[in-house]
Formats: C-alpha cells, structure tokens, sequence
C-alpha cells in the first residue's frame, strides 16, 4: 500500500487519503526560538551527546517508583 502511494500521481486521491487520515503537512512552518530557549536546546543536546540521558525502561521504571511513593 505504501508503495501504491507513493507511486501515485493522482493529487485529489492523495488530498482524500490526507484529509482521511487527518494529517496536516505544511513545509513551510518556521519555528523561531528566543536566546534562552536556544541555550536550553544546546544545552540539552550536549547531555545527549555526553550521554546524560535514560532509556525508555529506565525512565518508565522512575516514573513507577515516583507514582508508588507520592500518590495516596
């Protein structure tokens, strides 16, 4: 089916499939960021890069162990 997609040219079909399907694509969004949400990001990217970051268990296994000791 992807392929089928992908290989058509029939632009009300793909439009339908679109509106169907309720993706919105607009390729023209720009996003602009302040001086400190910039920082952040940067910030936030060198803790990757650094390795300062959790997996999915990890992270999913600290949200329980806080769920299990804060909730009444």
């Amino acid at each position: 089916m992807k392929d089928k997609i992908n290989k058509t040219e029939n632009l009300e079909l793909l439009e339908e499939a679109n509106r169907l399907l309720g993706i919105e694509v607009n390729n023209n969004v720009v996003f602009e960021f302040s001086d400190s949400q910039k920082e952040r990001i940067n910030n936030l990217l060198m803790q990757i890069k650094n390795g300062n970051f959790l997996s999915e268990i990890e992270a999913n296994k600290e949200i329980d162990e806080w769920l299990e000791n804060n909730l009444v």
